[in-house]
Order: C-alpha cells, then structure tokens, then sequence
C-alpha cells in the first residue's frame, strides 16, 4: 500500500476544514431562517439567503463526502 503524497493530505484537511469552518455558521443561518418560517415569522431576505446557502452547503457537503470516501478507500 502506498503512502499518500503530501499534497493530497493536506488538500482533504482543507477541504475537511472548510466545511467546518464555512458549514457550520452557514447550517446555523439555515436553520434559524427555517425555524422562524416555521414559526410563522416571515423575513423574506432571510429565507432568500437561506435557499442560496442551502444550495451553496449542498455542494459543500457533497465534497466533504467525496474525501472521506477518498480518505477511505485511500486507507483500505
């Protein structure tokens, strides 16, 4: 089994910190945007940046999938 390459290392603890970094303030605006819409407090430019984010962190949540996988199948 081969050693990763330092550039693939610290490319996964970017991307894994990212999403830490990033994700979670932007989790905690969705949820917050969503719950007072569920509360029936309606802020229109809340709920509008929170559809973006929500796209944005899909995204982002789907390369944090990708180097786990990758991590993984790395370390099998």
């Amino acid at each position: 089994m081969s050693e990763p390459d330092g550039g693939t290392t610290v490319r996964d603890v970017l991307t894994l910190s990212l999403f830490f970094v990033v994700g979670t303030p932007m989790a905690y605006f969705i949820w917050h945007a969503f719950s007072d819409l569920l509360r029936g407090v309606l802020i229109p430019m809340d709920v509008g940046v929170a559809v973006v984010l929500l796209i944005v962190f899909f995204f982002l949540a789907r390369a944090f999938g990708r180097t786990i996988h990758r991590m993984v199948d790395r370390s099998a």
